[in-house]
This record gives structure tokens, C-alpha cells and sequence, in this order.
């Protein structure tokens, strides 16, 4: 698909956008985009095409074309979730790869309109932190709904560092060992308005093979966000935590609250709750199931999560008196 034409003159559409699974080549993917001028924009598992990489790189134009940022001048909604990890050869991001695209929106955004904002990030990767939390400090100020979707974040095989942090539940402030590049912001400066945050976050139902005494560092995740939501600003009103079915629905260890070696038994929980606890306008923490943010409506209260609630509520005994904990479940 492509549509060609001078961009600045082409009709625009006020339309709520979504492109999904889908592959594309550049000139088709920034066509699409130069016609639209709605308030709605979500894109994701989206490939472009590989050959054109570096015409995206030299500024994301092909044959003369450039995204206008009047495109999204008035946007409200961004969603760039459910992407692959970056590759990269020699050091150099490939733009042609799943989460390269999702970068450069972020880049020729530029606009105060924001409400909405959910994207998938690998804690692992630097570059796509610091692009992440510039982009709140310089575009957060009326945001109200933020989800950040950490499951790409695949730590590296055991190592007598990754193992000490691991195990320091504590760190240098209260809220456990994270490597030291896993820079966040504040939320409260740079979203003063923030009501709702949702994590995604991945677990494991065993700790390290060989060695079932040692945690997953999958728990690293965990501490990242809840120094994350440590910031937020008292405005806040809806905390989600939640993790996808598919880290678990096959495995031979049992759902994540069964197993006392998995990621979940060794989230600071009593921690989580502590900060939680300061948001005095808090409504509702809701912990649960989803396959992504995408498909974030919740159903009822099927097999799978039993056990669940009993556990939720366990671990949040301050805020299940306050009547604020619902636990739910969204699996397609």
C-alpha cells in the first residue's frame, strides 16, 4: 500500500487508528500515518520492511516523505505495545526491526494533549528507558492514564552480580537491588495529574534451575515499577499490577501464587502495599490476568485464577479492609 502524493496536501482523517500484526513497508506505513489527525493512535507487532531501515534512520523519510508531526497534533491516546525486543547490529538500533518504528513515533511527538499513554519497554536496554522517560518529562503534563508493559525484559543468564541483586531485598533504599542503569523519573513532576498506572510484568514459577533456592530475576521487574510508582503524585486513584497467562498456563510447577520458589513469593509485598497505602485518593488496586494491554476489559472469575484472590488479599490485608482490591482475569 502506498498512497503517494505531496503529504501536506492529502485529506486527513479524524479517525481513532489502529494498526496491528501487521507488516509494512515504510512508505505505506508513513502514508498512513500523514493522513491521520485523530485523537486515537494504537500500532502494534508492527515489521517494517528491513530494506528501508536506513531511509529510516536518515530522519524516517522515503522518496522525499517525512511523518508530519502534524499528524499527531491532536492526539490524546498513544498505544505502542506488544512488540518483539530490538535488534541490534553493531550497536546500532535496526529501524527495521518490530520496536524501532515505535521509538521514532515517540520522537516526532511533540504536543501537551496527551491523556493516554501505554507502551512496552526492556529495562535491559538503556536507550529504550531514556527515550521512554524523556518523553514523559516532555510530554506527561496532562497525563492521566500511564501502562507500562515490562514483559520484554529478559534478564541474562545467572551471574554472581545478577544474583547478589537478586537477593538484596533491601538496596540502598527500602525497595530491593535493581541494576543501576534502570534510570526512572518523577512521576509527580512530570505527570502531576496521573490517576490511573497499570503494570504488565512477566513471572516465573521456579527459581534459577539448579538452584530453587535463588529467586528469578524476573523479580527485578517488580522492583523497578514499584520505585516507579513510588513517584507518582497523590492524584492517584487506580493501580494495576498485572501478568500475562501464558508464563503459566503450561507449566508443570502450578499457578505463581502455588509455588513458593516463582517470581510472586518473592515480590516485596509488603512493600507494594506500604506505597500503595499512600495514596490517599486511591479507589481500587486490582491485580489479576492479561495477555496484553490491548485486551484489557476484564471477565469474570474463571478456574485458572482461584487461589488468587485468597492471595491478593492476603498480601494487601490494609487495603482489602479499605474495601479497594479486585482481582480479575481478561485470557483472549
Amino acid at each position: 500500500m502506498y498512497f503517494g502524493g505531496n503529504p501536506e496536501t492529502m485529506p486527513r482523517y479524524p479517525c481513532h487508528f489502529t494498526i496491528s500484526d501487521a507488516s509494512l513497508t515504510t512508505a505505506s506505513f508513513t502514508s498512513l500515518l500523514n493522513i491521520f489527525t485523530g485523537t486515537s493512535l494504537t500500532l502494534t507487532s508492527l515489521t517494517l520492511s528491513p530494506k528501508l531501515s536506513t531511509a529510516l534512520e536518515q530522519g524516517f523519510s522515503t522518496s522525499g516523505w517525512t511523518i508530519l508531526p502534524s499528524s499527531f497534533a491532536s492526539l490524546r491516546n498513544i498505544c505502542l505495545s506488544g512488540v518483539s525486543n530490538r535488534q541490534r547490529q553493531a550497536g546500532k538500533v535496526e529501524l527495521g526491526s518490530e520496536e524501532g518504528w515505535a521509538d521514532e513515533v515517540l520522537h516526532i511527538y511533540n504536543a501537551a494533549t496527551l491523556s493516554s499513554f501505554t507502551i512496552t519497554r526492556n529495562l535491559r536496554i538503556e536507550q529504550d528507558m531514556r527515550i521512554f522517560t524523556d518523553f514523559l518529562v516532555a510530554n506527561g503534563q496532562n497525563l492521566r492514564q500511564l501502562s507500562l508493559d515490562l514483559t520484554s525484559t529478559t534478564l541474562s543468564t545467572l551471574t554472581s552480580l545478577n544474583a547478589e541483586c537478586v537477593e538484596d531485598t533491601v538496596g540502598l533504599d527500602g525497595f530491593g537491588c535493581i541494576p543501576d542503569s534502570w534510570h526512572t523519573v518523577d512521576l509527580s513532576v512530570c505527570c502531576p495529574h496521573l490517576r490511573n498506572v497499570a503494570f504488565l510484568f512477566s513471572v516465573d514459577t521456579f527459581g534459577y534451575p539448579g538452584s530453587r533456592h535463588i529467586p528469578s530475576d524476573t523479580v527485578l521487574q517488580w522492583r523497578y515499577a514499584l520505585r516507579f510508582l513510588s513517584t507518582a503524585p497523590h492524584s492517584l486513584t487506580r493501580i494495576t499490577i498485572a501478568f500475562p497467562l501464558k508464563f503459566f498456563e503450561f507449566s508443570s510447577y502450578g499457578r505463581p501464587w502455588d509455588n513458593r520458589d516463582g517470581t510472586i513469593h518473592q515480590v516485596d509485598w509488603k512493600k507494594w502495599e506500604e506505597v500503595a497505602g499512600q495514596f490517599d485518593n486511591l479507589e481500587c488496586l486490582e491485580v489479576g490476568v492479561l495477555p496484553d494491554f490491548i485486551r484489557r476489559s476484564s471477565v469474570g472469575n474463571p478456574s485458572h485464577i482461584i487461589g488468587l484472590e485468597d492471595f491478593v488479599k492476603s498480601k494487601f490485608p490494609a487495603l482489602y479492609a479499605r474495601g479497594i482490591i479486585r482481582v480479575f482475569s481478561r485470557t483472549q
